[in-house]
């Protein structure tokens, strides 16, 4: 028995010994085994584009408040960090860093801190392009540095020197030379003098021309089709010319789709075949409906018809009716491409008008023909009218028929055509007839429009516009209504009615003037998005005597643009009345 107790007990102590170990680990190990966190990733130092890129490398901000990670792995990922952060501001020119890193623990987990130095930045020394080809260039490779986004003195942004390495490319290949490549590029960084040399050598290769042009549709006369081409064959080939093609071949409204790819797979020596692939549209009528509101007229209605190809010559026709309370628009116009048909149109119309203001009605039928060029920035056409139109003004009535010959020019230079920060707008207007050549009145006349937008101030606008008239004429009762000068109403003098503004008669009846003066002036303030508010002075009137007062109108406006032009809502007061009574002008319309 003995010796089995001391059996017993010296098997005991073992298996004691063990249990205690493993209550020690299980009250410990879950201590000991515990995953970290990274609580907070601070960036002190820099900010902006700078802030944003070094943000964007740091691998150790991914990791903020995520669990599982052992404190060996934030310790690499802190490590890693003053690399990543170099990396992420050399781009912007920064390669002299300084790095103050800190990494804390308390009860939250574990706090990063970069304390960020950037240093003074890399500048440009000096930007070398240098060329090779199998022919002379046409242009000479200051041309191409100048045009370069880096220059010297600038700053060292990569992004700018890899946009202007491909913006040289985009020249050379708009020059012919559709097989230039870099045959080296580099920047030098000299990092104790903070400056960077560019060196680009380009091997241009040799120069490619146009070749033929190759129409492939069956719905125009090829005779036609080539008019549209703005390049000659043998012409130094030019992507942009292509590019330009497309958009001229989508204007004519003819086509549903065009593509025009250069083959430069099956070169003709040193010219490029150029095929055109033209498709019809989905139909040639296009119909069209629509509902409005001016208070010039009040509210209007209006109905189109469009044939966009009456034939393979290029003919179309255009018709529209417009129904408004005050004038109503019946129009017609048949339209012949001739010359240069990217540009030039003979265009037969007829109008039919009934108008209504003050104390005058109006009937006039006209139709004629003009010859009209519309150009990028400037358009003109002469032609002539013949006009027949009766008549009412106050008491008095009358009829008249004219055979006017006219001609009228415009340009328009700005930023925008819709909604300009920067722009002018002017045109001529000339017309007149002869009782000699079948009309019922001798006259000439002319109207000059002008318009100015300038944004001197950010999210400011100034524009100014003036109208000024003058017809040769012995009286102003020989003229009928649609030829004699009016002002007032939402794009004339605000705070009157339309064509209320003009010379009376002895009763006071409104009978219009020989002469035109319109001004304007307008401030408009964006206030946020697409609101803006608008201050303007309006003065002017239809005149028979220069000597004659101006009627003027002030008010204040609010503006909401559209992505087809402003909505404009404004209440001015006539101020050259008596108790300067109160109008709302409402108008839609691009600002040319």
């Amino acid at each position: 028995m003995p010796h089995d107790d001391a059996a017993r007990s010296t098997v005991s102590l073992p298996v004691a010994a063990l249990c205690l170990f493993l209550v020690v680990i299980g009250l410990f190990a879950p201590a000991a085994l515990r995953a970290d966190e990274i609580a907070s990733v601070t960036i002190q130092g820099i900010e902006g584009k700078l802030y944003d890129n070094v943000a964007l490398f740091l691998s150790i901000r991914e990791y903020v408040d995520k669990e599982n990670l052992s404190s060996r792995r934030i310790e690499e990922l802190h490590e890693e960090a003053p690399a990543q952060i170099r990396k992420a501001l050399e781009p912007f020119g920064y390669y002299s860093v300084e790095i103050a890193a800190d990494l804390r623990r308390d009860e939250r987990g574990w706090h990063v801190l970069y304390e960020i130095t950037p240093g003074p930045p890399v500048r440009i020394s000096g930007v070398t392009i240098d060329l090779s080809a199998e022919d002379l260039p046409a242009f000479q490779g200051d041309v191409l540095q100048q045009s370069f986004p880096l220059k010297k003195g600038d700053v060292l942004e990569h992004s700018l020197y890899r946009s202007g390495k491909k913006k040289i490319l985009r020249q050379l290949f708009d020059r012919g030379y559709i097989r230039s490549k870099y045959g080296k590029s580099a920047i030098r960084v000299n990092v104790d003098r903070n400056e960077a040399d560019i060196f680009l050598q380009i091997d241009l290769g040799q120069r490619f021309y146009f070749g033929r042009t190759i129409f492939d549709q069956d719905l125009l006369d090829p005779e036609l089709l080539t008019g549209f081409i703005n390049f000659e064959q043998g012409e130094p080939y030019s992507s942009k010319k292509l590019t330009e093609l497309q958009q001229i071949l989508y204007r004519t409204n003819y086509f549903g789709q065009v593509v025009v790819k250069a083959r430069t797979d099956a070169l003709e020596g040193n010219q490029v075949p150029v095929v055109v692939r033209l498709s019809d549209p989905d139909f040639f009528n296009r119909y069209t409906f629509g509902i409005g509101y001016a208070t010039d007229v009040g509210i209007r209605g209006r109905a189109g018809w469009d044939n966009r190809l009456i034939n393979r010559y290029g003919h179309s026709i255009t018709s529209e009716l417009r129904l408004a309370q005050r004038e109503s628009i019946l129009n017609f116009i048949y339209a012949v491409p001739v010359n240069d048909p990217r540009y030039n149109k003979m265009l037969l119309g007829s109008a039919y008008t009934e108008e209504s203001w003050e104390d005058t009605d109006s009937k006039l039928f006209k139709g004629g023909i003009s010859y009209d060029h519309a150009g990028g920035r400037y358009k003109y056409g002469f032609g002539l009218e013949l006009r027949d139109e009766d008549y009412e003004v106050g008491a008095t009535a009358g009829q008249s028929f004219l055979a006017v010959p006219t001609f009228r020019w415009s340009a328009i230079v700005g930023d925008q055509i819709i909604y300009a920060q920067n722009g002018m707008f002017f045109s001529i207007n000339l017309k007149g007839a002869s009782e000699a050549l079948l009309g019922d009145a001798t006259f000439v006349q002319g109207l000059v429009l002008g318009k100015l937008i300038t944004s001197p101030i950010e999210g400011i606008r100034l524009i100014g516009r003036f109208s000024l008239g003058a017809t040769a004429v012995d009286s102003v009762r020989d003229l009928p209504p649609s030829l004699r000068f009016y002002a007032g109403g939402d794009q004339s003098v605000r705070g009157y009615d339309y064509k209320e503004l003009g010379a009376t008669d002895a009763s006071g009846t409104t009978v219009g003037g020989k002469y035109l003066m319109v001004g304007s002036l307008e401030v408009e303030k964006r206030v946020f998005d697409n609101w803006a508010v608008a201050a303007f002075f309006d003065a002017g009137k239809g005149i028979n005597s220069f000597s004659e007062d101006l009627s003027e109108g002030v008010g204040l406006g609010v503006r909401y643009t559209l992505p087809f032009g402003q909505v404009k809502v404004d209440v001015a007061s006539a101020i050259s009345k008596e108790d300067n009574p109160l109008r709302l002008h409402v108008t839609l319309g691009a600002d040319f």
